[in-house]
Formats: C-alpha cells, structure tokens, sequence
C-alpha cells in the first residue's frame, strides 16, 4: 500500500508581506482609536486621583477631611462610587503646618470648606494658594503672619458665605478687599494687630446679606461706627 504525501504550500514573500502589512495597519488603528480614549479617561480621573493624594496627605498632617461622590451615575453605577470621590472639607490645626502644604492641599479644587486652626508657619503666600479655590463657601484661618496684602490674594473666591479670620496682622485700610466678598452671610475679625482706620468699615456696609459680623481687637471710634450704620441703611433695598 502505497501513500502519496503531499508537500505544504510555501508562502510567498508577498504573501507574507501582505499578512505582515495588515497586521501592522490593524495595530496602528487600534493605537489611534485608544489613545484618545485613553488620554480622555486619563485627564478625567486625574482630579478623583489629585483629590486622594490630597486627603492622605492630610491624615499624615493628622488633619480630618470629608468626600462626596461625584460624577456621572452611570459611571458611578458601572464602576463604584470609591472611583468617584471628590474632597469637599479639610480641617487642619497644627503649629508645624507651611505654606507648601496649604500649597498642596490648594490641588483639591471642589472643597468648599477649609478650616486652618493655629497656623504659626502659614504667611500670605498660603493665601495665593487658597485664592485659587473657586468653590469654597466657608473658610477659616487662624495665622499671626497673614497681613492685608494676604487678604486681597482671597479676591476670587466670589462664592464665599462665612469667613472667620484670627490673628490677623492688619492696617490701614487693610479691610477693603473684604468689599468683593457681596455673598458673606458670617464674617468674624480677631485681629492680633490692628492698625485700621474707622473709614475701613464702609468696605463692609453693602453686604446686603450679611448676618452676624464680629469683631475683637478692633479699635474703633463711635464716629466710625455710626457713618458704617448710616451706610447700611443707605444701601438697604
């Protein structure tokens, strides 16, 4: 009995050329359709990431901090909500607290309370840091090198409801950036050392919506204090 077998096909160069070239264009394909998607998702989950190193490093601080969840439901449903947590409050207290840790908790953009309680290392350039976070509501700063220039740098925080500022270093007519802040309903002045003048508190009386304002430590004359009266109800609605 005999058996014929029959010798395998070789493929030609070209063959294996077009094999190779198709290969090549599907894997460059794939790299263009990805790379966009992952660049997307990568920029998009970097503030959740920010947000966590964040929080860490104010437990390392033995600070305290609160989250919420964040972002679109269906992603939120088809990943889990601890992917999607952004920091929303920070309290600090501590002597051995700098400029560059305010620096880089400043890097959790949606906080909307901050709470900084016996600052003995923080200046005024911890308030360049602080300026840039647009959603805060309610902040609170306790700092014997904080001065009026410091105070100015909080200009853009236009959503500011309370502010309570201690120890502050201030003179002149250190409260006129206080004028921009139209939504505060709570504002407290402990001021360290006060060199202010009574006109300064004429920054104060269009804030239609303030509801408690105290002060200490402020020296202030009773003519002062009727012309900043006479000018509130001037400017009631």
């Amino acid at each position: 009995m005999s058996t014929t077998t029959t010798a395998p096909k070789r493929r030609t160069w070209w063959s294996r050329r077009i094999r190779l070239q198709f290969s090549l264009r599907t894997m460059l394909l794939a790299m263009l359709l990805s790379g966009p998607v992952t660049f997307g998702w990568l920029a998009y989950i970097r503030p959740y990431q920010r947000d966590q190193a964040v929080a860490q490093h104010v437990t390392d601080l033995k600070g305290s901090h609160g989250f919420e969840t964040q972002g679109p439901s269906w992603l939120i449903s088809l990943l889990g909500e601890e992917r999607f947590q952004r920091l929303v409050w920070i309290r600090l207290k501590g002597q051995e607290i700098n400029d560059e840790d305010i620096r880089f908790v400043s890097g959790a953009s949606q906080l909307r309370s901050l709470t900084l309680s016996k600052m003995r290392d923080i200046s005024d350039a911890s308030m360049v840091s602080i300026g840039t976070l647009k959603e805060l509501t309610t902040l609170t700063i306790s700092s014997r090198q904080i001065t009026s220039w410091g105070l100015a740098e909080l200009l853009p925080l236009k959503k500011l409801r309370v502010l309570k500022l201690y120890n502050l270093q201030l003179q002149g007519e250190g409260l006129a950036p206080l004028a921009s802040f139209k939504e505060l309903e709570e504002l407290t002045l402990w001021c360290r050392s006060v060199k202010l003048k009574d006109s300064g508190l004429r920054y104060l009386a269009g804030h239609q919506r303030l509801k408690l304002l105290e002060m200490r430590n402020l020296t202030l004359r009773g003519k002062g204090v009727k012309r900043f009266q006479s000018d509130r109800r001037e400017d009631a609605p």
